[in-house]
């Protein structure tokens, strides 16, 4: 257990961790990093994830309004993601030195997201940003000697905590002006912002799934826990992921409160769901941490920082920005693989530097270089 202070120290301690196992069961190759290029929008995506753990939006471009713009979601504090001292461009550099350590999956160059997925679930992957992409599997967890993903923060980790936001989200429902079914669509809508429909989505049917207990508190059946914990199919067909995955963007949040049970929407969290039994993997997080779950953890170093409402406020962007941005993004996301995958200090700055330029001559300054003049609110910028 060495300390990671920063960011970069996960590198040597990854390492590490790839030269006791290099290769799975099955002989093939393992390393900390397996990324991808098909969830790139106007920038190399996995590159603004590392800028949450400073609590710091480098514009994911999942859900990203402000092109090329970094804010600092503590202070208001804004800059271009070219910033040579941006935490974009730091990201860049960790990757790259991930790179030439050889902890990064040389496929990442043509992979797409669901081959990522695939190795993760064979064992060949060793970090991961998020807790929902693991290979947390029911016998690696409760295995003698247990395996798995938990979360080890390093010592200056100031994460962000992307709280329920009454301002709605970038990821929108719309009915097209020109629909022949707007009664269906709507009844649709009505659906999707309704707690009963949400319930079923969420946590399958009542009385199979999940329950009521004497004191009024929704709880998992036994049942449930087994169609849950071993993938089954319920009674009637189907899986219970089938309904989130297909859909993957719902009206409410899992946090929402139902009225008519007094508790969150979304199984997981509910305090019978949080008590229950935890895995071998999860206790020995637990005696090592010291604390039962990440939250608490959290909320006890006070080492988060929480998301702000008012960045889904940001006005829609001129189509003009959008031309300029699209033209820009191409040439970022280009360079950006190319300065992870660099060669030497040498290649890795040339990159970065022919990006900044390239975005400059396109009108980078002009359209996003002050501050975010018509494109956001005085609550998250600052010039």
């Amino acid at each position: 257990m060495p300390q990671i202070k920063e960011l970069e120290d996960y590198l040597p301690v990854l390492k590490q961790m790839q030269d006791l196992e290099p290769k799975n069961a099955d002989g093939q190759k393992v390393y900390a990093f397996s990324l991808w290029q098909d969830w790139d929008s106007n920038q190399m995506m996995l590159a603004s994830q590392p800028s949450n753990f400073m609590g710091i939006d480098t514009g994911d471009q999942l859900g990203g309004a402000l092109p090329f713009m970094q804010v600092d979601l503590a202070t208001g504090d804004t800059m271009s993601i070219l910033d040579k001292n941006s935490q974009y461009i730091r990201s860049l550099k960790f990757y790259n030195q991930a790179n030439r350590m050889g902890l990064v999956d040389p496929d990442s160059l043509t992979q797409r997201w669901d081959t990522a997925v695939e190795k993760m679930n064979q064992g060949r992957v060793l970090f991961s940003f998020w807790p929902w992409f693991s290979n947390n599997q029911k016998e690696l967890v409760n295995a003698e000697v247990p395996s798995g993903f938990e979360f080890v923060p390093f010592d200056s980790y100031k994460g962000t905590w992307f709280g329920d936001n009454p301002f709605g989200d970038s990821w929108a429902f719309a009915i097209s002006a020109s629909t022949k079914h707007l009664d269906a669509a709507l009844k649709y809508l009505d659906y999707m912002y309704s707690t009963e429909g949400l319930q079923l989505i969420m946590n399958g049917p009542k009385g199979v799934i999940w329950d009521m207990n004497d004191q009024g508190e929704p709880y998992v059946t036994d049942q449930g826990w087994d169609i849950i914990e071993n993938n089954k199919e319920l009674p009637g067909g189907g899986k219970l992921a089938d309904a989130t995955n297909a859909l993957n963007a719902m009206g409410l949040s899992g946090a929402v409160v139902n009225a008519d049970t007094n508790a969150p929407l979304n199984y997981a969290l509910w305090p019978s769901t949080i008590q229950r039994n935890p895995s071998k993997l999860d206790l020995d997080w637990q005696q090592t941490m010291g604390y039962k779950n990440q939250t608490e953890m959290l909320q006890a170093k006070k080492t988060f920082t929480y998301s702000l409402p008012a960045m889904k406020l940001v006005p829609t962007v001129p189509e003009e920005i959008n031309t300029t941005a699209a033209r820009i993004g191409d040439i970022v996301k280009t360079n950006s693989w190319l300065a992870v995958f660099a060669k030497n200090d040498a290649d890795f700055n040339r990159a970065i530097d022919e990006m900044t330029s390239k975005a400059e001559k396109l009108g980078l300054q002009k359209s996003f270089g002050l501050g975010c003049r018509g494109l956001a609110t005085s609550a998250i910028c600052s010039r």
